[in-house]
């Protein structure tokens, strides 16, 4: 019998019973360890969850490596040669959209750094000759970005940046020194050593902090520097206001993936 033509009470008693055994097949063949806290969910959006985790799963065994052109269907589009520039951001919204009808989503963190004839070379061209796991499973959305297979150096320091400022505006000594340099750490012009850096960096700024912004004002990768300002919302309880400050960042390159913060320069707006 349906649970549908149970009363509700009896409709998630027997979804209840239904997702213990969905879990427990999930943890004996997969290793499924838990839901990440969704077991308070309503029985019958459990329910949705366990049944997309497990078609995920069956998927997955037997998932097969196929080239993005092959899933699309193998589709023919024009050189980069024979298109007007003027028509190029139509031709590729066209290409966006036979992307999706697959299920994938491309896009660019960086779009300022990439002409619209690479973007073009790169969706007609290198991404449909690369690689993936294809799954079929209803539903299920897969994304691509372009610095994936084109790294930008001024996400390294945006990233940067942003694990650095939060550990000031969480005054977090530990947080703020992952992020900067191993050695002495420049200030206002001044060498310290990790800790008197982050101690002294704290006294500039006010505490109860509550939010930061973060504004990219310039980024120079070849000279692996980035001046941002920055807006603090503070309440220390008996004071609260904004402040703002333009801070000067250097950083110093750890590998292809990570960098750090190795002087500091700030001034009040």
């Amino acid at each position: 019998m349906s649970p549908k033509n149970y009363s509700e009470d009896s409709k998630n008693y027997y979804l209840n019973e239904k997702n213990k055994k969905i879990q427990k097949e999930l943890e004996e063949k997969y290793g499924m360890l838990g839901s990440g806290g969704s077991e308070d969910a309503p029985p019958e959006v459990m329910n949705n969850f366990l049944n997309y985790v497990q078609q995920f799963e069956e998927q997955w065994e037997k998932a097969e490596r196929k080239k993005i052109r092959d899933i699309l269907g193998n589709p023919v589009f024009r050189k980069i040669e024979e298109i007007d520039p003027a028509a190029i951001e139509g031709e590729i919204e066209m290409i966006l959209n036979k992307y999706a009808e697959h299920n994938y989503n491309i896009g660019i963190i960086e779009k300022d750094d990439v002409s619209p004839e690479d973007f073009y070379i790169f969706l007609t061209e290198e991404l449909m000759e690369h690689e993936t796991d294809f799954m079929n499973v209803p539903g299920m959305n897969t994304n691509f970005i372009y610095e994936e297979f084109h790294p930008n150096p001024k996400l390294n320091i945006k990233d940067c940046t942003d694990y650095f400022i939060w550990g000031l505006r969480n005054k977090d000594k530990e947080q703020a020194l992952l992020w900067s340099a191993k050695e002495n750490i420049m200030l206002n012009n001044v060498s310290y050593s990790k800790d008197e850096f982050a101690e002294n960096l704290f006294k500039l700024f006010p505490d109860g902090i509550e939010e930061t912004k973060i504004t990219f004002k310039n980024i120079n990768v070849a000279d692996l520097k980035a001046q941002i300002e920055l807006l603090i919302n503070y309440n220390t309880g008996n004071r609260s206001g904004s402040e703002i400050y333009i801070i000067n960042l250097c950083f110093n390159k750890v590998d292809a993936e990570y960098m750090e913060v190795s002087s500091v320069e700030i001034t009040d707006e």
